[in-house]
């Protein structure tokens, strides 16, 4: 399907996505989550919402905090499995590493997953890295979901110290399309990922994958994304 990774990784990412979804979530509101109370209440009100509504609502919410979390790694895993590339798995400082391209990364889905007062404890992670165990390696900081193109030094602000790291051109930025071509090859490679994911996960769902790609907001959804 993809040029980039063999079917048989692409599949398996995707089911073990699902299979951990549903060990993972229940159908049932969850309190072990802080649920607020007033907010549910006004939610009731301005969206004219029976209880029973609302609980749906907030446990399809849970889920899909759940899933933003989970897709994160969804994309390390896919980009650990390209020619030369390797992911480190969860619980480490570093998500992947490219030897042949002496290049090391950590992969966030959303641009806001970090709190902004908490990236600079990311730039010190990747500066540390390659200071010690990636020694001239480039180090990227990625967050596959922007709007705009970019592949720029990292340099946050440091808001106990209201100073900014000096820049080093080997620590860098980027968005996930830029850095997707990065590791593949492919100016498209992320795109296509997306446009194929439909006849992917139709095998696990009762879904057909041409209803998915002709709906005008399969599209829409990624409209504003920089993917080619």
């Amino acid at each position: 399907m993809l040029s980039w990774i063999s079917d048989d990784d692409l599949l398996s990412i995707c089911k073990d996505l699902i299979t951990d979804m549903h060990i993972k979530t229940s159908n049932e509101l969850d309190f072990k989550n802080i649920v607020d109370p007033f907010s549910a209440l006004f939610d009731i009100v301005i969206n004219d919402i029976s209880f029973d509504h609302w609980i749906k609502n907030e446990v399809i919410r849970q889920k899909q905090k759940t899933l933003q979390n989970k897709i994160g790694e969804f994309h390390q895993k896919i980009l650990g499995k390209v020619a030369g590339w390797e992911d480190l798995g969860t619980g480490n400082n570093i998500d992947l590493v490219s030897k042949e391209k002496s290049i090391i990364a950590e992969i966030k889905n959303k641009h806001n997953t970090v709190k902004g007062s908490n990236l600079i404890d990311e730039f010190n992670k990747l500066a540390y890295a390659i200071n010690y165990g990636y020694r001239g390696y480039t180090a990227y900081f990625v967050t596959i979901l922007r709007k705009e193109k970019m592949n720029k030094p990292f340099v946050p602000s440091d808001s106990k110290t209201k100073t900014k790291p000096t820049e080093n051109p080997n620590i860098r930025i980027i968005d996930g399309a830029s850095f997707y071509e990065i590791a593949t090859g492919s100016r498209t490679a992320l795109s296509d990922l997306y446009n194929h994911l439909p006849n992917i996960l139709s095998d696990f769902a009762n879904i057909k994958a041409e209803d998915v790609i002709t709906n005008n907001w399969f599209k829409r959804l990624a409209v504003n994304l920089p993917w080619g």
